[in-house]
C-alpha cells in the first residue's frame, strides 16, 4: 500500500491515500453518484440506491482524497491493474480499440477521477494523478490508460496522454469517451511539453 501524500490549498489541507475500509469505500461510492449521476448525468448503475459502483472496483485500487480538519472525502480516483484482471465493463471499452491490451504487464486503466465543485479548478487534481502514479511506479506500472469525455481532452494532453484514437468510442454508462494513453517512461516527449507530472 502506498504511502499517503498531504497538500495545502489555500486555507484547506489536504491527505491522499488508499481506501480499503467498507465504511470509507460506501463513502466514496456515495459520493461517486453524486457527482457522476446526479451533477453530470451518467446513468446509474449496479442495485445498490445512491451508490454508483461497477464490476471494476471488486478488483480495483481506490484512493481517496480527505479534507484534514472534516475528515470529509472531496475527491476519489480507482486505478485497476490490466495484470489483476480486466473486468467486464472495461472489456465493453478494450474490445473497441485497435490495441493489444490483453496480457499488458505494466498498464493501469485510471477511472472515477472526480472532485467535488469547489474543488475542481485547483492544482488538487494534478496531485491526484501525481500520487497515483507514484503508487503505479511502486507497482512496477507506467502507462495509463483513460476514457475521457471530449471536453478533457486537452487537459490530459498537457499532463502527457496521447489520443489513441480520434474517433470516440461508446461507453457503457455514457454516450461517448476518447481513449488516451500516457507513458511516464517517455521522459524526452514528457519535457518537451513541460508535463506537470515530472
Amino acid at each position: 500500500m502506498s504511502r499517503p501524500a498531504t497538500g495545502k490549498i489555500d486555507q484547506y489541507k489536504f491527505v491522499i491515500r488508499e481506501v480499503t475500509s467498507e465504511e470509507e469505500l460506501r463513502r466514496i461510492f456515495q459520493l461517486r453518484h453524486k457527482v457522476f449521476v446526479n451533477e453530470l448525468g451518467y446513468d446509474s448503475i449496479g442495485d445498490r440506491p445512491n451508490e454508483l459502483r461497477d464490476d471494476a472496483d471488486l478488483i480495483g485500487r481506490q484512493f481517496a482524497v480527505f479534507e484534514e480538519t472534516s475528515d470529509e472525502i472531496v475527491g476519489a480516483v480507482r486505478c485497476n491493474l490490466l495484470r489483476d484482471g480486466i473486468p467486464d465493463c472495461y472489456h465493453f471499452l478494450i474490445n473497441q480499440l485497435d490495441f493489444p491490451i490483453d496480457g499488458e504487464e505494466s498498464l493501469n486503466i485510471t477511472s472515477r477521477m472526480f472532485l467535488i465543485s469547489k474543488f475542481r479548478h485547483t492544482k488538487l487534481l494534478l496531485a491526484m494523478s501525481l500520487h497515483l502514479f507514484r503508487a503505479a511506479a511502486e507497482e512496477g506500472i507506467f502507462r495509463d490508460l483513460i476514457f475521457v469525455e471530449n471536453h478533457l481532452v486537452r487537459l490530459y494532453k498537457r499532463f502527457g496522454y496521447r489520443l489513441m484514437s480520434n474517433l470516440a468510442i461508446e461507453h457503457y454508462q455514457k454516450a461517448q469517451v476518447i481513449p488516451m494513453l500516457l507513458d511516464l517512461r517517455k521522459v524526452d516527449y514528457l519535457e518537451k511539453i513541460s508535463s506537470p507530472l515530472i
